[in-house]
């Protein structure tokens, strides 16, 4: 049984990275192998309770027999719901930052952003919307950031060459700032909803190396961009919802009740030590109340306030995301719980050598299969210890493992979410990312992976808890 739950492992990691080949959806391949494996683990797992948790199966036992009855009730009502719950807190924090951005959206808080963006020389533009791209990400997840971008990107070039070159921008930029914070990417989110990372620590030590994945990259980028671009006809209006338009307080004051709320996330979670998502929901029940009182005339005379200007394929993507790391969630924790794991930490904590074995071998699968799922895989390779170790707390185990994982979603793109949403809307080749990008964002990785594991961690630690 141990034997056909790693070959649907090994199976579902396939499948996902040749996505863009086959066609076959990763979120369906995720939670269709997620429960193939639970299926056969609870089916066959008596063994693998007596091996994993004896002392836990007894105690629900409580004298009572030994039969498969009470072993399946064991693992769905102890272990499965556990995972269960993991899934369910990334997915709620996602669903309420989509819904956010969503509602922010809809009542045109981003058009400033937009004419703003606008410029005659295109090498501004370009650097203009990468530093707009980096500064949502760091506060709503890649994936969504990405898709706005790549819609406004779309209203202000024509030319599809020259979108290739801004797209690549905004999925490095994106990527880039999800990983700078730990409410920016699911994978941040699952160490430090882990407490596997805190959340200063956390990005001040990813801060130096992923500026430099972001900035050689855009730089090559741009010393390729002409003078000017060709702008589609027209020029873009403000949008008017159904009948009238806010006014521009009116969405200043909703732009700083959702992205001043996602900031207090950390700290509400540092105070009250509840799931981040609860934190996003309360934001998003408050700003949901702005969003009534602003529109209440329209409300009053019955007019639907809730136009949706994002893409329905871009607005799918973002459910496809949610399914998929549930999935991948309940894939791995399968896996960890047959106890193939645990010699590995051991093994890493003997040298720290081998933390940069781990980190290539992180990057090279992240890059062709996808970020979460190994970041996700990293975490049940070594769990947290009680000691001051590479498993502990903010340890470089963990930074690396973020950082390489996050990062070699720039490497193709067909690791990353943003990256796979760019491939589906801009049609752009792989081997032409390969040619003409991949190999300056390897060079920005090996860097920012050197500073990482060299640079004094006392430092950055007592640097966080002067911040504290």
């Amino acid at each position: 049984m141990l034997y056909i739950i790693i070959i649907v492992f090994l199976a579902a990691l396939f499948l996902i990275s040749t996505e863009h080949i086959t066609g076959i959806n990763r979120a369906a391949v995720a939670v269709f192998c997620a429960a193939c494996g639970w299926v056969v683990y609870i089916s066959y797992g008596t063994d693998f309770i007596m091996a994993e948790h004896p002392t836990q199966y007894l105690e629900y036992l409580n004298g009572h027999d030994m039969n498969s009855s009470n072993v399946k009730s064991f693992i769905a009502n102890n272990i499965f719901i556990n995972y269960v719950g993991r899934g369910a807190e990334i997915v709620l924090y996602l669903l309420a930052t989509v819904t956010i951005v969503q509602i922010l959206q809809t009542n045109g808080c981003f058009d400033g952003l937009a004419y703003w963006i606008q410029d005659s020389s295109a090498k501004k533009m370009f650097w203009k919307m990468a530093v707009v791209t980096l500064l949502l990400s760091m506060n709503i997840n890649n994936l969504t950031t990405a898709m706005l971008m790549l819609v406004m990107m779309r209203s202000m070039i024509s030319e599809q060459r020259w979108r290739f070159f801004f797209g690549c921008m905004i999925v490095i930029s994106a990527n880039c700032g999800g990983a700078l914070t730990v409410i920016g990417d699911p994978v941040g989110l699952v160490y430090w909803n882990q407490e596997y990372v805190s959340a200063t620590t956390y990005s001040v030590t990813m801060l130096v190396p992923v500026m430099i994945v972001w900035l050689l990259p855009l730089y090559m980028l741009s010393r390729r961009l002409p003078g000017r671009i060709s702008k589609p006809v027209g020029r873009i209006l403000p949008y008017r919802g159904n009948d009238t338009m806010l006014r521009g307080w009116q969405k200043t004051m909703m732009l700083i009740v959702g992205f001043g709320g996602l900031w207090f996330i950390p700290s509400f979670r540092n105070f009250t030590k509840l799931s981040p998502f609860v934190a996003a929901l309360l934001v998003l029940s408050v700003l949901w109340i702005v969003d009534e009182i602003v529109n209440r005339r329209l409300i009053a005379i019955g007019k639907n306030t809730s136009n949706i200007r994002m893409p329905q394929a871009m607005q799918y993507s973002a459910v496809q995301q949610m399914f998929y790391i549930s999935g991948i969630i309940l894939l791995v924790a399968v896996v960890q719980e047959t106890g193939v794991f645990k010699l590995v930490p051991e093994w890493i904590e003997s040298s720290k050598d081998n933390i940069w074995i781990v980190a290539i071998c992180t990057s090279v699968l992240a890059s062709v299969a996808d970020t979460f799922a190994i970041a996700e895989w990293c975490a049940a390779l070594h769990p947290v210890v009680n000691t001051i170790g590479q498993g502990s707390t903010n340890s470089t185990y963990w930074v690396a493992t973020a950082y390489t994982a996050q990062m070699a979603g720039n490497l193709l793109l067909i690791g990353s979410w943003a990256g796979l949403t760019l491939l589906r809307t801009e049609r752009l080749p792989i081997g032409w990312y390969a040619k003409n990008v991949m190999p300056w964002v390897a060079v920005a990785m090996i860097a920012g992976m050197c500073i990482i594991l060299y640079v004094k961690q006392d430092i950055i630690t007592q640097f966080c808890s002067l911040t504290n």
